[in-house]
């Protein structure tokens, strides 16, 4: 008889030999031996639930689970990890395990709630096979017939693990840490943690609030401890009594945690930068100022200028606002501008009017003597006037008054004072009156407490003018003609001209106060008082007492002073023959005729009268040169008797017969005076008794 026995094993079996037997006429009997085994997968966890307990929100605590694959084929496995949320995470989610091989799952626990109780039930490993014609995460798997003997599929079921945790709500250690710094600077401050536990802390802080930082890790040691520093870099300043607040959290391995609190005060912002320059007065500097915005979006922020110390007519110029892109820089371009010598302090705020934050630059201005604002030159004859004009700016919202200075007495201003309008541009006038033939320099300087010093280098030139006005005499020989020379002093002090005939080698000084030469005559000096700004009318006393008859003389009077100029006076003087004199008046018996002797040197005169009647004291004199002399004249009409009686005897008469006819004595008579020597020009002057 044929025997046939079926082997379906419903689960995995080890090899296996049984004895198959027989009850043959009751007795047993073997009959054969049956040997056999199953092939098929056995993984096993080794738990099917985990509790964590309680962990502090925002701590985490890790388990391990093995995973092990008793089976005699590998498999691959996949968590479901959906119904895990954001509570828990298994690393590794999904892997393979080959024969004999486990896997050491870590299981985590992070709640992001406070929650007493927080689980996951029945959440699903998917196993599969090698050969498993199923997707890993279908949940389906296909098993072969009972006739299949390729074992192409082998049939896998799912693993169940139950999660379950609480989380409770953590408590501040201590007083909170407190930051103080000002607006974005940084300070920074170190918290102390002790790990009591017999094993090392790798912890990872959780810090609230973007104004403190840290490092991402932190290592404290098994029994020992570690200084977590923290830094604090406020974006935004706070209100009196309302401090910046955060956290710092350590999540500690076994489930627990460490929170501390923190306070920051951010106080106003120190200067970007304390700039310190040093220019001269009066020049224009820009000064570009770099703006940071901290800021991850754009930023409008207002520009401050402000005048701390110094000049109110300081400019300082600049856009009205500046936008800068988030997280990036710009410069801002400053105009500084001092009138004044002197330290100039401002301050340049940069707003942003929204938020109310702002940041600034301290500047220091130190301005020393301005350099000349220009070059004048000025040219022209002397005692003529030319004049160039000069503009300030004044910028100040009231009239400015400047002190003028000029290193040339010749050099004015007009006005005097000068005045400045308020915020505009006043046009002055520079005049030049040189007194002195050749070329200077000076120096011109206007000077305000408002504005400053300006200053000026002056070019003078004075040319050489036309002569004043000339003096034309004429003189009869032996009288003396005079004129007045009148001339315009300009200097505005006291000044002694000293008086000089220009043809003369040296001049000749008559009395000690008066000069001559070729017939004119001067004072040896004249004194001209202060001029004022139209000058002064000076006048000098010209003589002319020719010495010849002849040609025309000519000369020139200089009236010169060192500081005052020179004066040219064109002199021509012309001699005539004298005419006649008189009557002199000789009825009281005597009279004196007034005389002098022209010429230059000591000369003999003769006296003569054609009336005997009139008797001289003297008929010849020597005179000194330019000496007067008084010529004595009596009438005596016996002496004419007298000499009309001896010109009869003398011509034969009989003395008798003069006696008896005595000539008339005339009352009249003629005085000649002659010089041979010097001239044949003889002087009459007629008598009359």
């Amino acid at each position: 008889a044929d025997l046939t026995l079926w082997y379906r094993p419903k689960q995995r079996m080890r090899p296996f030999k049984e004895p198959l037997r027989a009850l043959v006429a009751g007795v047993q009997q073997v009959l054969t031996t049956l040997a056999g085994a199953c092939t098929g997968l056995s993984v096993l966890l080794a738990s099917d639930s985990i509790p964590f307990g309680s962990v502090v929100l925002g701590s985490r605590t890790t388990k391990r689970l093995q995973l092990s694959n008793a089976g005699d084929v590998g498999c691959k496995f996949a968590w479901d990890t959906k119904p895990l949320r954001q509570d828990f995470s298994i690393n590794p989610a999904e892997g393979f395990l080959a024969p004999g091989q486990d896997v050491k799952l870590e299981i985590s626990f992070h709640p992001t709630v406070v929650n007493p109780d927080i689980r996951v039930e029945r959440l699903h490993c998917k196993l599969y096979t090698s050969t498993s014609a199923a997707e890993p995460g279908s949940g389906r798997s296909t098993s072969p017939g009972p006739g299949d003997v390729s074992n192409s599929s082998v049939p896998s079921s799912d693993l169940l693990l139950t999660l379950t945790g609480a989380c409770v709500q953590s408590e501040a250690v201590g007083e909170p840490v407190v930051f103080k710094c000002n607006v974005r600077a940084s300070t920074s401050k170190g918290i102390q943690l002790q790990n009591p536990s017999s094993t090392k802390w790798q912890l990872r802080p959780v810090i609230q609030n973007d104004f403190w930082s840290g490092a991402e890790f932190l290592q404290v040691p098994a029994g020992g401890s570690a200084e977590y520093t923290l830094v604090y870099k406020p974006l935004t300043m706070t209100a009196e009594g309302q401090p910046h607040e955060g956290s710092v959290f350590f999540p500690i391995p076994d489930g627990s945690g460490l929170l501390y609190k923190l306070h920051g005060q951010a106080e106003q912002p120190t200067p970007e930068a304390v700039l310190d320059l040093s220019l001269p007065a009066k020049t224009q500097h820009t000064q570009m100022l770099k703006v940071t915005n901290w800021l991850h979006k754009p930023q409008r922020f207002k520009v401050i200028k402000e005048l701390v110390a110094g000049e109110a007519s300081t400019r300082l110029e600049g856009a009205a606002a500046i936008d800068v892109p988030a997280l990036c820089d710009r410069d801002y371009k400053l105009s500084l501008y001092s009138y004044t010598q002197g330290l100039t302090h401002a301050r340049i705020t940069f707003k942003n009017e929204t938020t109310g934050e702002y940041t600034y630059y301290e500047v220091r201005l130190t301005s020393s003597a301005p350099a000349p604002v220009g070059h004048l030159t000025l040219e022209c004859p002397v005692r003529t006037v030319t004049s160039t004009h000069i503009s300030i700016t004044n910028p100040m919202a009231a009239p400015v008054t400047l002190k003028p200075s000029v290193s040339s007495k010749q050099v004015t201003l007009y006005p005097d004072p000068p005045v400045l309008a308020a915020s505009s541009t006043t046009t002055l006038e520079v005049r030049y009156r040189p007194l002195l033939v050749g070329s200077s320099d000076a120096t011109l300087r206007l000077e305000s407490q408002e504005l400053g010093m300006y200053e000026w280098k002056l070019k003078l030139k004075g040319a050489a003018t036309n002569p004043e006005k000339s003096l034309t005499f004429s003189a009869p020989l032996g009288t003396r003609d005079t004129q007045v020379s009148r001339f315009t002093h300009w200097l505005p002090e006291k000044v002694e001209y000293k008086c000089s005939f220009r043809n003369s080698s040296k001049d000749n000084a008559i009395g000690g106060n008066v000069i001559s030469s070729t017939g004119f005559d001067a004072p040896v000096s004249i004194t001209a008082p202060a001029a004022g700004p139209n000058g002064v009318e000076v006048e000098c006393v010209v003589g002319f007492e020719p010495s010849a008859i002849g040609e025309a003389v000519r000369d020139v009077l200089v009236l010169s002073s060192a500081t005052a100029g020179a004066y040219e006076v064109p002199l021509m003087g012309q001699c005539v023959p004298p005419k006649p004199q008189g009557p002199i008046d000789v009825s009281k018996g005597s009279a004196s005729v007034q005389f002098r002797n022209v010429f230059s040197v000591d000369a003999e005169f003769l006296y003569s009268v054609d009336n005997p009647a009139f008797v001289l004291a003297k008929t010849t004199e020597k005179l000194p040169a330019k000496k007067p002399v008084s010529i004595s004249i009596s009438y005596k009409p016996e002496a004419a008797a007298k000499a009309a009686t001896e010109r009869g005897v003398s011509a034969g008469r009989e003395k008798s017969e003069a006696a008896a006819v005595p000539p008339a004595p005339s009352r009249t008579g003629k005085l000649t005076i002659s010089c041979p020597k010097q001239t044949s020009t003889q002087w009459v002057f007629y008598l009359q008794a």
